[in-house]
């Protein structure tokens, strides 16, 4: 890939991820400063064009005014404040017991095409995705709804987990696919099927589970197979 095609699409892929992000997009702030370090590692083999980084500004700038959903999500406020202290502390510890070596792996993961490309589409097909299948299945989800008598509850589970499950069916399809096996498809959808298994006695239902997790199904291996097209590699 060259670095131009990098730049490319890695701020397309941003661009699209942002307004999706969860724990991000809620505050013009956060949308602004994930969207400029997203950039700023996309440009990092560009770093000395001027042109580059207006782009990365322009981005960073367009995160933090475009209209979002701003609907409150149940989502552990701790996780990403966790997950920097995390990287801070590794990053630290790495520094202090080889300053060298730690420094010459921060360089090849900004330099490497794979890591980007990689690490945004994994993004792109567990967030923005996501919220496409949402919009996509909103109809037959209330139709689900009328299908069911007035004295009759529709299957309900843990509140939020709903969303929780799609972000890692994606992520697991996305990665297993990247990594050359889509053989494992087959588990993860099975798995899921087995967890649901007790609602598909109503037609209705089942029609409605099988169509969000078909789409969910191809939406995660398009995005993991055009990204394995970008780098080079053969589509499985």
């Amino acid at each position: 890939m060259t670095d131009t095609a990098r730049a490319a699409l890695g701020l397309s892929l941003a661009a699209t991820i942002v307004p999706y992000l969860p724990w991000v997009r809620a505050r013009a702030l956060t949308r602004g400063a994930f969207a400029a370090l997203s950039g700023a590692w996309v440009a990092y083999p560009l770093a000395s064009r001027w042109q580059v980084w207006l782009l990365v500004a322009a981005l960073a700038g367009l995160a933090a005014i475009i209209p979002v959903d701003r609907r409150r999500e149940q989502l552990p406020r701790k996780v990403p404040t966790t997950a920097a202290a995390v990287v801070a502390i590794a990053l630290g510890a790495g520094l202090l017991l080889d300053a060298g070596g730690t420094w010459r792996a921060v360089e090849r993961a900004l330099e490497s095409d794979s890591a980007v490309a990689i690490t945004l589409g994994l993004l792109a097909a567990v967030f923005p995705l996501g919220a496409a299948i949402g919009t996509l299945t909103a109809p037959w989800a209330r139709e689900v709804e009328r299908h069911f008598g007035p004295t009759e509850e529709l299957p309900h589970g843990l509140q939020g987990a709903g969303a929780y499950i799609g972000w890692l069916e994606r992520s697991a399809i996305f990665i297993a696919v990247v990594l050359g096996h889509p053989g494992a498809v087959a588990a993860i959808f099975t798995a899921k099927s087995l967890a649901r298994f007790p609602s598909f006695r109503r037609e209705a239902f089942a029609e409605y589970y099988l169509i969000g997790t078909l789409l969910s199904l191809f939406g995660a291996t398009a995005a993991a197979v055009g990204i394995r097209l970008a780098l080079g590699l053969t589509a499985t």
